[in-house]
């Protein structure tokens, strides 16, 4: 991709990393009730386990269809997944929000966790039967947030050629989970921390009640902190040995020289655990996929005050670069045709 984003202007209040990041995970969004009307699906991602998608049809001819991953602790709920439906919908597109396993309260739905090494659960999703008649002719692309931006280029490093996607963006990517820990733990992190082992403890709970004979409640003295929620929880389910050992083994960048699809990488230079070194060293050189880089945004912030309101730039940006991107490449098309006729 060669694509050129809009400048991102922090809202005056909210130009530091913590308040950028904190106030992005805990602004109220869009109440549910002010989003268009979708439909749900189940889609069995592997035998006996399923995931709910959420999906809004377009308001007209459908200008494609968009998938959209969530972060770690999150659900199709989430706020900035809410927020990039919204941006989506107006300009036209087929939108699908995804459920992880368990996510948004279906722990029923699947008995297993969800985690970085779920990437092979995109193949049955993004190939789903969810799709109006109209958008089937359109191409398609995803947007994964954070940890799911991480899973998304997993998949498409894994796959190639046979990603099943035409244009992929990934916003805030932990491509290197090793270091992303590392930082997380550092002591000006503490906050972060906190709110990511609260997000992830509610969750066992509820796996716990209803899977007694897989999972113990976490023990609030022990699991204190990502790492050791990974090496009790996290890495048995998923197949590895330790915490370390599932994030080597699960970390995107074990795959992504295999990136056969257009994929633009959105992140800023003040993230508090994604570093901007690492995401230069882990795509610099590999010819499908494209860094750009804010100076400020914190870790999913991206909040500036825009016609009246405060605007989530990154996914109001992420489908403006989708839109450019098929653009161009409808123009390339055409001049081939042009060519070639």
């Amino acid at each position: 991709m060669n694509i050129t984003l809009p400048l991102f202007r922090p809202f005056p209040l909210l130009r530091g990393t913590a308040a950028q990041t904190i106030s992005g995970a805990l602004l109220p969004g869009p109440a549910r009730r002010s989003l268009p009307a979708g439909e749900t699906f189940t889609v069995e991602v592997e035998p006996g386990e399923r995931v709910l998608l959420e999906r809004t049809a377009a308001p007209g001819p459908p200008r494609g269809r968009l998938v959209l991953f969530h972060g770690l602790g999150g659900s199709a709920n989430s706020r900035y997944l809410r927020l990039t439906l919204l941006a989506a919908h107006v300009r036209g597109w087929e939108v699908a929000r995804v459920n992880a396993r368990g996510a948004g309260g279906h722990e029923h739905l699947a008995r297993r966790l969800p985690h970085a090494g779920r990437w092979p659960d995109l193949a049955p999703i993004l190939s789903a039967d969810i799709w109006t008649p109209a958008a089937l002719k359109t191409p398609l692309a995803a947007v994964g947030f954070s940890l799911g931006g991480s899973i998304l280029l997993r998949h498409l490093g894994e796959t190639g050629t046979s990603s099943g996607l035409d244009v992929a963006i990934a916003v805030n990517p932990p491509t290197d989970l090793t270091r992303s820990i590392i930082e997380l733990e550092k002591p000006a992190n503490r906050l972060y921390q906190a709110y990511y082992v609260r997000k992830l403890a509610s969750g066992l709970r509820r796996m716990a009640r209803l899977y007694p004979d897989l999972y113990k409640r976490p023990d609030p003295r022990r699991h204190r902190s990502v790492r050791a929620i990974d090496e009790d929880y996290i890495a048995p389910d998923a197949g590895y040995s330790s915490a370390y050992d599932y994030w080597v083994g699960a970390s995107a960048i074990r795959a992504m020289e295999g990136v056969r699809t257009p994929t633009l990488v959105i992140s800023s230079q003040d993230d508090p655990f994604v570093p901007a070194d690492m995401l230069r060293r882990d795509i610099q050189g590999r010819p499908f996929l494209q860094l750009a880089l804010v100076p400020r945004g914190g870790h999913m912030g991206y909040l500036e005050w825009s016609r009246g309101r405060l605007r989530f730039w990154a996914g109001d940006t992420a489908i403006e670069a989708l839109e450019e991107h098929l653009r161009k490449t409808q123009i390339h098309l055409r001049r081939a045709v042009s060519v070639t006729g």
